[in-house]
């Protein structure tokens, strides 16, 4: 038996415990989600109107966890969507595994019973995943009225080939090879090393130096890195601090006697996958590639290794460097669910209109040339 009910932010995180128990029996836990990481977040003006929805088991156990906010359109709510904030790159709530389809269906219950927010918009779901897929073959019977709003694919990096096998296939050889020569003109240079934080070492320093490249390059420049701004720069700090006291933080850095040329941070959720939150260079070396170099360092420990199975790269859909290396992709989709009412059926029926209207005839649509391979 299932129950669904309400909660304040300060009352979930108070209960750390069952909040981490049910992350950790989740088939795989949306790291973005967890109790550490909201926790880290809250603070940001996004974090206002923040509620949580949570299913229960008849113990008091939790089944299921979706952090959401209100969705509004010209300052008006017109319904819930799951919390959208600037360091989330996946939407999936938290599900206990196996009963995916179940929570689902208390969760539309009790969002069902609200009349005057009709709209529930779900943004950045896993397609493929456990919990995204089974809310589609949910949708799929009909009895709630939906749109699709959005569909991409970004690069992930999954485990199987060697780090040599996957390069051979997937990288062309003269890229490779140009890459290799980067590195000794580098190492050429002065003492060029890869490191990795290790578990005693603070986050701290580390941090301030990822977000200070950051600001040195292009983000810093049209003022969008995360110093630009002082809720987020803290809220950086605060989650990757988190992170590394919950062992979930893999925090790379390649430096030049002792400068930092490029640095890399991954969240992970403690079941095999990882997520690239956060990667800087140092745009002065830029003809020497030191970002590609620690992704390529980072490739070959996922894959040679036996810790992780995934790592999601939550990078956009076209980005030309991650695209050459990482071949395999994630669907990731966004949909807008009505309630089973002749309202909610008209809203959606109304959103699937204009959604066509817009749409260019494929005649008018411009082609996408293909990314450069060389």
């Amino acid at each position: 038996m299932l129950r669904a009910r309400w909660m304040q932010p300060d009352e979930a995180l108070a209960d750390a415990g069952r909040w981490q128990a049910l992350a950790a029996r989740c088939a795989n836990s949306n790291v973005f989600f967890e109790h550490w990481a909201v926790k880290a977040c809250q603070s940001l003006p996004e974090g206002a109107g923040l509620r949580l929805l949570l299913v229960e088991h008849h113990d008091g156990s939790w089944a299921g966890l979706l952090p959401l906010m209100p969705w509004r359109v010209g300052g008006v709510a017109i319904g819930w969507q799951n919390w959208d904030q600037r360091v989330r790159a996946l939407g999936d709530p938290l599900i206990v595994s196996g009963q995916e389809s179940a929570v689902w269906q208390a969760m539309l219950a009790a969002l069902a019973r609200d009349w005057r927010q009709p709209l529930l918009r779900l943004s950045t779901l896993d397609e493929q995943g456990p919990v995204g897929a089974a809310l589609l073959a949910i949708l799929n019977d009909g009895a709630w009225p939906h749109q699709c709003t959005r569909r991409l694919e970004r690069a992930v990096l999954n485990h199987g080939l060697s780090a040599a096998e996957h390069c051979a296939s997937h990288i062309r050889g003269k890229v490779l090879k140009e890459y290799r020569r980067l590195k000794r003109r580098l190492s050429d240079r002065g003492d060029l090393r890869v490191e990795q934080l290790d578990r005693s070492a603070r986050a701290a320093p580390w941090t301030e130096q990822l977000l200070a490249l950051e600001t040195t390059g292009w983000k810093g420049r049209d003022g969008v890195a995360a110093a630009c701004d002082a809720a987020l720069e803290e809220c950086v700090h605060r989650l990757l601090e988190s992170a590394h006291g919950e062992s979930r933080l893999d925090f790379w850095r390649m430096t030049l006697d002792g400068e930092p040329l490029s640095m890399l941070a991954c969240l992970e959720n403690g079941q095999g996958q990882s997520f690239q939150y956060k990667i800087s260079y140092d745009e002065r070396h830029g003809a020497s590639s030191p970002g590609v170099l620690l992704e390529l360092e980072y490739l070959a420990a996922l894959l040679d290794g036996d810790r992780l199975r995934r790592c999601d790269s939550c990078a956009r859909p076209d980005h030309p460097m991650i695209n050459r290396l990482w071949v395999d992709r994630m669907a990731v989709c966004s949909v807008v669910i009505g309630q089973p009412t002749l309202v909610g059926r008209g809203i959606i029926g109304l959103t699937a209109l204009i959604d066509r209207r817009r749409a260019k005839p494929a005649d008018q649509t411009a082609p996408v040339p293909e990314l450069e391979t060389n």
